[in-house]
């Protein structure tokens, strides 16, 4: 078994990932790494310095950290998932190194809102995408959440709606008065054989139409082109700048508290002296004298 070459073992691993996006994802990674070290090549002969050279040659084109450890990521997945199928005994890619790099999600990974602006203006003359941009951006919900969305898990009564994400867990979210006017227009205008709000015509709106029709829509207004998270890191970054506690946007957002912290809250020194200053204990009052109380004679010293 462990005489069998990467590129075989390769397709065996992208056969067992069910979620397409994942797959095109982590092949990326897998496939650079299997040119330099070689598709013919048997996994038992794959050294940690070959996947220290392989990673060397990100780091020498001068990625960002998070590239870099994206791709150091995938290809520990990899060998990781070989060492549970039994095929090798040790993963060479333990010796792999993750850059040092801040947990904080980039704001350049957030819709702009000038983007969002150019994009709303287009789809203004597109129901179905106007609502669906301006509930992914009101609500910060997860793709697989709006894709999955039914007409009865939206109550306009309050401006709110039940969406079922990733461990099929079921959260309440809110959106605006303007997302409430598109969702109204569009299901008056949808035709669709289910109940799912933003299925168009017979075919399903999946998690993955959802990123495409995100993706779709910047490059037809000439923008960076995004998936629907970027609507989600832009709610987070939005609640964060606002000095919304903590607890508010993970449960705005449906992330525990400690990812929130870890995603959206920089250390900000400059607001924290300016805080210790607003709650300093108050300058006191000149001192009076009080007109109620009697005062009497001080007695005479002989």
């Amino acid at each position: 078994m462990s005489n069998l070459t990467l590129l075989a073992l390769s397709q065996i691993f992208y056969d067992s990932i069910a979620n397409a996006r994942t797959r095109i994802t982590y092949s990326e990674s897998i496939n650079n790494m299997m040119s330099y070290v070689g598709t013919a090549r048997p996994v038992n002969e794959v050294t940690p310095i070959d996947l220290i050279s392989h990673v060397n040659i990100y780091i020498n084109r001068n990625l960002s950290p998070h590239t870099v450890n994206k791709h150091i990521k995938t290809i520990q997945v990899f060998f990781n998932w070989l060492v549970k199928a039994q095929v090798i005994n040790h993963s060479p890619a333990k010796a792999l190194t993750k850059r040092k790099v801040s947990d904080l999600v980039p704001k350049e990974k957030a819709m702009p809102k000038d983007d969002l602006v150019r994009i709303l203006e287009y789809t203004q003359w597109l129901p179905r995408d106007d609502a669906f941009i301006k509930f992914l951006s009101d609500t910060a919900c997860r793709a697989r959440g709006v894709a999955g969305l039914r007409i009865t898990d939206v109550d306009f009564t309050t401006n709110t709606a039940v969406v079922t994400e990733k461990g099929d867990i079921s959260r309440t979210v809110a959106f605006g008065d303007a997302t409430a006017t598109a969702l109204h227009h569009w299901l008056t205008v949808r035709n669709a054989p289910t109940d799912f709000v933003f299925q168009s015509g017979p075919r399903l709106f999946t998690a993955e139409a959802a990123g495409q029709t995100v993706r779709r829509l910047c490059i037809k207004v000439g923008v960076t082109p995004r998936q629907t998270h970027s609507l989600r890191h832009a709610k987070g970054w939005q609640l964060s700048d606002a000095h919304i506690s903590i607890g508010v946007i993970a449960t705005a957002l449906g992330d525990n508290v400690d990812t929130v912290f870890k995603f959206y809250i920089p250390r900000d020194e400059k607001r924290a002296l300016e805080a210790l200053k607003e709650n300093a204990i108050p300058v006191p009052p000149p001192k009076t004298q009080p007109s109620n109380i009697i005062q009497f004679p001080q007695k005479k010293l002989s």
